[in-house]
C-alpha cells in the first residue's frame, strides 16, 4: 500500500520558511518589517480594521531559532492530525486557533495595559497540540506513540518561551485552550485508515 503523506503540514512548513527568508534576503527580519508585513498589533486591528493580521501574523517569525521551534512542532503534531483526520479538521483547527489565539492574546494585553507587536505560527500550532491531547484523552490511547509527538511539540515550544521572554506565553495558552475544545465537540463522520 502507498504511504500518505502530509501534503498540507508539509505546504504550510515550507510557506513559514519561505516568508521568513524572503524577509530575511530583502532586507533583514526586524520590528519594522514584522509589523509592515503583517505582524499582530492591537491599535492596527481594533482601531485600524485590519483583521487581516490575525491570519499574515502566523506566517512570521522574529528569527531563525522561533521559526524552527514553530515548525518542528507543526511537523510532529500537524502530520499527526491530517493522516488520521483529514486536511479539513487539520485546516479548521489550525485556522481556528491561529485567529482565537492572537485574538485572546491580544485583547487580554491590551486590557494589562501591554501593547506589542507580536507574530508566529506556535498559537496555531498550540491549538493541534491541545486538539491532539483531548483525543488522546477521548480515545484512552496513553501510549508513548500517541504522547510522543504532543510531548515533542510542548517541549519545544515550553523550551522556546523559557529561553526567550518575548515569547508570548498568552497566546500558546489560548491557543492550546481553542484547539482542545475543537477536538471536544467534534465527533468524526470516519477515521482516516492508517498507511
Amino acid at each position: 500500500m502507498k504511504r500518505r503523506a502530509p501534503y498540507l503540514t508539509i505546504a504550510l512548513i515550507l510557506i513559514n520558511a519561505a516568508v521568513f527568508f524572503a524577509l530575511d534576503f530583502t532586507g533583514g527580519v526586524d520590528l519594522d518589517r514584522i509589523y509592515r508585513f503583517g505582524g499582530l498589533y492591537y491599535y492596527s486591528v481594533v482601531k485600524g480594521g485590519e483583521w487581516w493580521r490575525l491570519i499574515t501574523s502566523c506566517f512570521l517569525h522574529f528569527d531563525i531559532m522561533h521559526l524552527g521551534y514553530n515548525m518542528i512542532s507543526l511537523l510532529a503534531t500537524g502530520s499527526n492530525i491530517e493522516l488520521r483526520y483529514g486536511k479539513d479538521v487539520f485546516c479548521l483547527t489550525y485556522l481556528i486557533s491561529g485567529i482565537v489565539s492572537g485574538i485572546g492574546s491580544m485583547l487580554i494585553h491590551h486590557n494589562a495595559g501591554e501593547d506589542f507587536l507580536s507574530a508566529g505560527a506556535s498559537g496555531a500550532i498550540c491549538g493541534l497540540i491541545g486538539f491532539c491531547i483531548v483525543r488522546i484523552i477521548k480515545e484512552g490511547g496513553f501510549t508513548l506513540a500517541n504522547l510522543a509527538r504532543p510531548l515533542i511539540a510542548i517541549i519545544l515550544i515550553v523550551y522556546s518561551g523559557a529561553t526567550d521572554g518575548s515569547v508570548d506565553q498568552l497566546a500558546h495558552v489560548c491557543g492550546l485552550i481553542c484547539g482542545a475544545l475543537i477536538c471536544l465537540f467534534y465527533r468524526p463522520k470516519r477515521e482516516i485508515p492508517r498507511a
